[in-house]
């Protein structure tokens, strides 16, 4: 121990360190959880059986893939890759924001009445909004690949 107590101010940094990435990992996790908890609850609470296209159950079924895709990713952790499962519920995750846009733009004005305005209203930001996320995941991915062929094109 040094006589300035720079060692107990770098152990002090260490473990506020530690808690950050803790606290960082539990969010990384529970955030996600309640996201798709909270979609379950929605379509669950504002469903309606009388609605055309069944916005009510993509919801709900997209929150519990979700839910699903995070425990299997959970158990998949300590193996060298992702299995099987876990790739194919990540693959319905990917597909489904395409599916509810494209039924919640083809609703007629009669059919929101029917099926619900808040719910109407939740799958015209949701589905849109994860759509977009989506292309701007293949933007980044594809930009990522051409610095990477820019890269070795050079050497």
């Amino acid at each position: 121990r040094l006589q300035d107590g720079s060692q107990d101010v770098n152990a002090f940094k260490e473990a506020a360190r530690s808690v950050l990435i803790v606290i960082f990992l539990g969010m990384a996790v529970l955030f996600p959880s309640f996201f798709f908890l909270w979609l379950v609850l929605m379509g669950a609470v504002h469903g309606s059986d009388r609605c055309p296209k069944d916005l009510d159950g993509l919801i709900t079924w997209f929150g519990a893939i979700g839910l699903a895709s995070l425990a299997v990713g959970l158990a998949d952790g300590k193996l060298p890759r992702s299995s099987w499962v876990g790739l194919i519920l990540r693959l319905i995750l990917l597909a489904l924001p395409w599916v509810g846009t494209s039924w919640t733009f083809h609703l007629s004005f009669q059919e929101h009445e029917v099926c619900g305005n808040f719910l109407v209203m939740l799958s015209g930001i949701l589905w849109p909004t994860l759509v977009l996320l989506e292309l701007l995941g293949a933007c980044l991915l594809a930009f990522g690949v051409a610095v990477i062929v820019e890269h070795e094109m050079s050497l």
